[in-house]
């Protein structure tokens, strides 16, 4: 097995996806495999019995179904301040999944510990590998695509790792190659580290080596966009993320590219707030009148992503993650009193989610004093009704 995309087996990238393809060796693999490595977290308050029964469904939610657990970190929380931590470590070899530590001696280990008088609240950390398997040898996939093979991938902000493993017809691993992709913003400043190199896909000497199958898209002389060519037919994975931007759900590309434009990846113009303006008028209109206006709503790509994302509203990651690259601080410390949550319990607010820096706090600006939703007195009694 050999990866042939990107070249660099260190990649920087903007976009939100990106895609691995390669060739393998058709009388010796079986089947390919893509590993990429995965964290997700829960918090879940449980010094009531409602949250001591809530917390095993909310460790079912973060398993992804295609999860191997490497390992599980574990957080308790108890009363008079004392923080316990305890770290739960597997092998690759295990393939632990969700089905055997459902019946695992691990999850009666929690279950002792969640019923501890004492304790307030319970953090797990769960660290694996997504696991995905092309089967390369029926007759479809050889007729389709031969010694080729090719894996859309979904990218996180920061370094991105992802292991390719080829298995002959017993299950033995018998070739592994890797490539890393760190998806950057340019536009709010943050580069890729000096080992990663770009590659620029959309030249004409790429899309020569591709038009025998596709019709060229952005390169200078082309036409490209410019007579309606979907650019969703190689860009089309960026749909499956929860969050998409308006303009790519409508395959409106060529309001910010066109081919032949200067600028990288053909950029009209370049990037700025005012760009954002165009649509999102409502925000500059609220700011005018604001008493608080957050001090970087007019630099949109700090917190957004320009065209899909994990995330809600398009941000570059989780809510409470976005504000704590600004504000650590406030996690050092009560806010905005004692034991009062800011993660794992229902947004009083927002049906179906869960209570963030945003249930209290607007994202942009507000007609009251830090950003807040509403006045003080009225926000807290709104929970706290005396």
């Amino acid at each position: 097995v050999s990866i042939i995309f990107p070249s660099s087996r260190n990649h920087s990238i903007s976009f939100p996806t990106a895609s691995i393809s390669g060739t393998f060796d058709s009388s010796a693999i079986g089947s390919i495999q893509l590993l990429q490595p995965f964290q997700t977290r829960v918090t879940t308050d449980v010094f009531a019995k409602e949250g001591k029964e809530r917390l095993f469904t909310d460790i079912r939610s973060i398993f992804p179904d295609d999860m191997i657990i490497t390992s599980m970190k574990i957080t308790t929380y108890w009363a008079g301040g004392a923080e316990k931590n305890n770290e739960l470590r597997f092998g690759l070899s295990e393939n632990m999944d969700i089905k055997k530590f459902w019946s695992s001696q691990f999850l009666k280990q929690i279950a002792a510990t969640v019923n501890e008088p004492k304790i307030f609240s319970i953090k797990i950390i769960l660290t694996g590998w997504k696991l995905r398997i092309l089967e390369v040898q029926s007759r479809q996939f050889i007729q389709q695509f031969g010694r080729m093979f090719s894996f859309g991938v979904q990218l996180q902000t920061g370094v991105n790792l992802f292991f390719i493993r080829g298995y002959d017809a017993n299950q033995m691993e018998v070739s592994c190659d890797s490539v890393r992709f760190f998806r950057f913003s340019s536009a709010s400043g943050k580069s890729a580290p000096v080992e990663f190199s770009g590659e620029i896909f959309h030249t004409a000497l790429s899309e020569a080596q591709c038009f025998p199958c596709h019709r060229s898209v952005l390169s200078p002389g082309s036409n490209g966009i410019d007579n309606g060519i979907d650019c969703m037919s190689c860009h089309g994975s960026v749909m499956d993320l929860p969050s998409v931007h308006e303009p790519m759900k409508k395959k409106d590309c060529s309001r910010c590219h066109k081919a032949g434009a200067k600028g990288s990846y053909g950029i009209q113009g370049s990037y700025t707030s005012k760009r954002c303006e165009e649509c999102h008028t409502d925000i500059v209109k609220d700011t005018i009148t604001a008493i608080s206006v957050h001090a970087v709503v007019e630099q949109c790509f700090v917190c957004h992503d320009i065209h899909a994302s994990e995330n809600d509203h398009l941000l570059l990651a989780p809510v409470n993650t976005m504000c704590a690259e600004c504000h650590e601080d406030i996690l050092k410390k009560p806010h905005p009193v004692v034991d009062h949550p800011l993660s794992g319990r229902p947004d009083p607010f927002r049906p179906g989610k869960e209570i963030s820096c945003i249930s209290c706090h607007k994202a942009h600006s507000s007609t009251h004093p830090h950003l807040l939703v509403a006045p003080a007195m009225s926000l807290c009694q709104y929970c706290h009704k005396k």
